[in-house]
């Protein structure tokens, strides 16, 4: 059961709700990712890569999955039953990797 049914709330029809949390993410994403973006981008000038480079690569990647996923028209939550059966089959492929190991163990 979703947390709004638990709390009897609904939030209004508006139209331009939809649009409040990747708005609100991308000005957050802008002003607390500026120092990881600027010091990526010195360190490209300068062509040494470092951990700048890494966390900007990093937040950047995040933020445009999240706002690909919550901008309206999007789909809206991310498909659970996806997810699950990516986890199972995660997990069939430790199994199987787990099982490999006294055979490679034997031949090494």
């Amino acid at each position: 059961m979703p947390r709004r049914d638990v709390l009897g709330y609904r939030l209004p029809p508006l139209p331009w709700l939809g649009w409040v949390s990747p708005l609100l993410g991308s000005v957050i994403f802008a002003w607390r990712g500026r120092p990881f973006l600027a010091g990526a981008v010195d360190e490209v000038k300068a062509r040494k890569p470092g951990m700048m480079l890494l966390i900007s690569l990093a937040i950047s990647v995040a933020f445009l999955a999240s706002w690909s996923r919550t901008r309206p028209g999007a789909g809206g939550r991310p498909q659970r039953r996806r997810a699950a059966s990516m986890r199972i089959s995660a997990a069939s492929r430790a199994e199987r990797a787990a099982s490999a190991l006294p055979e490679i163990a034997a031949v090494v």
